[in-house]
């Protein structure tokens, strides 16, 4: 399916239009953009997620009407984030003074959208520049901003950065969530791609409700080698979860095989939660006996700890060694655990 001739500038990120895959469309009514085409674009790949979705722009980039309209195709990854724009054949995106955008002025307006962050939030569109005529018509740009955007054309930068981040973006994340069954859910976690596994832990979260299909996939992130998807696996834990006894094997499996930053990551978050199964509590102190993990480290067992657990005489015997530890600082410790549960 053929959708547009598209200008090629090298300094634009892909060649989107072009790119093989499944067009889907869905019909989107924006109240607020009545120039732009009512539909959204979607290409999927081969196994069934999205690879992109469009939208065909058309915007007004300026306070009086009287400037060109902007046309262009703005892009969102399979997640609902920014991916890149593209041009229609023979129109270029201009300046104030019609001058035509530089390769260098595409490159800096990518940069600007990639922002979610962007000053560009918090600001109207009025802000950007000085009001010095009496007739409406627009002044320079706020030196304050200049710098930020590309110069001549600040409202270019605005208008477009509040529709990648507005309504359309809104109705792609609903269309995304509308999906997201056990099946759907299962092929993010279970991509190539790191942000769809990045994105599908993130709902499972916020959806826990949906979580226990999914535990030990989600587990074996603790050992990815992306942080960031390392650190949600970490915030997804829960004692539910603990009490399985093939995501206890795993965490065993995972614990030996993490280098010392993760373990200590791990720990911290165990330490976090309400209840930990008393064999994880066991396994850690007796990683500690064998010197696996450091008496810093033993602080985080410890707050693991509760009473129930020192219902488990196996727990205890390990406690009651390091009462005797040749470290002050376990020994004392140590106590403080049988002082806190009151327990002598």
């Amino acid at each position: 399916m053929v959708l547009f001739c598209v200008l090629q500038v090298a300094a634009i990120p892909g060649n989107y239009l072009s790119m093989k895959g499944t067009v889907h469309t869905h019909s989107f009514h924006d109240q607020e953009d009545s120039l732009s085409v009512k539909e959204i674009v979607e290409l999927q790949g081969d196994d069934g997620l999205p690879v992109w979705f469009g939208r065909s722009m058309r915007k007004v980039v300026c306070l009086t009407g009287e400037c060109r309209i902007a046309r262009l195709w703005l892009f969102w990854d399979g997640t609902g984030d920014y991916l890149g724009f593209q041009l229609y054949n023979d129109e270029e995106l201009t300046k104030t003074d019609h001058d035509a955008f530089s390769p260098d002025d595409y490159r800096k307006l990518d940069r600007i959208l990639r922002d979610s962050l962007s000053f560009i939030k918090h600001i109207s569109q009025e802000d950007l520049v000085f009001n010095e005529s009496l007739d409406g018509r627009s002044g320079a740009t706020q030196p304050a901003y200049k710098e930020q955007l590309v110069e001549g054309a600040a409202y270019t930068c605005y208008s477009l950065w509040h529709t990648v981040y507005g309504n359309t973006r809104t109705k792609i994340y609903d269309i995304i969530q509308s999906r997201c069954d056990s099946t759907y859910l299962n092929k993010l976690l279970n991509s190539n791609n790191f942000l769809y596994r990045k994105w599908a832990v993130r709902y499972l979260i916020e959806h826990p409700q949906q979580q226990k299909w999914f535990d030990l996939t989600v587990f074996r992130f603790l050992s990815n080698e992306y942080e960031e998807l390392a650190l949600l696996a970490l915030d997804y834990l829960n004692p539910e979860m603990l009490k399985q006894p093939d995501v206890q094997q795993e965490f065993y499996r995972l614990f030996r095989n993490s280098d010392v930053m993760r373990r200590f990551q791990i720990m911290r978050r165990l330490s976090q939660l309400d209840h930990v199964d008393e064999n994880i509590v066991l396994y850690l102190l007796n990683q500690f006996d064998k010197q696996e993990i450091s008496a810093s480290s033993l602080i985080y067992v410890y707050k693991c700890i509760n009473q129930e657990h020192l219902k488990n005489n196996h727990i205890t015997k390990k406690l009651n060694k390091f009462l005797k530890h040749k470290n002050n600082f376990v020994r004392t410790i140590t106590q403080q655990v049988y002082d806190k549960s009151h327990i002598q």
